[in-house]
């Protein structure tokens, strides 16, 4: 259809979304490769935890991903995602209660102005 070519023609904020993916991508990358390397410290620093996992960061998010990445149970670029699903995810679910905060907000005035009166003070405004 013709209005598809709008959603994939290169506008500059088109180009900034990509410039931003790209950023995450890296530092995702990053993170999970220096996680990696001191996974891998741990493990010579003690052998036992190998099969133990009783470290703190072996019982991590990171530390169960990047295992199951090693025994071929997640792919790279699957543990990549679950990271930046990870990262970003606060920002999702907070969206979304301060959405239905402000729905609730709309039918009743008196408290949407006793919570705006409330945030002003503790703002110091």
């Amino acid at each position: 259809p013709a209005w598809l070519g709008c959603l994939t023609s290169r506008t500059a904020k088109h180009q900034q979304h990509l410039e931003a993916i790209k950023a995450l991508q890296s530092a995702t990358t990053t993170l999970i490769k220096q996680a990696a390397a001191y996974s891998k410290e741990i493990a010579k620093a003690t052998p036992q935890a190998t099969t133990n996992s009783s470290l703190p960061f072996e019982s991590s998010f990171l530390g169960k991903l990047l295992s199951a990445q090693a025994s071929g149970q997640l792919s790279r670029n699957e543990v990549q995602q679950l990271v930046l699903e990870m990262l970003l995810a606060g920002t999702d679910t907070s969206s979304v209660s301060l959405y239905y905060l402000m729905v609730e907000l709309q039918g009743n005035r008196t408290l949407e102005y006793e919570l705006r009166d409330e945030v002003l003070a503790a703002a110091g405004a």
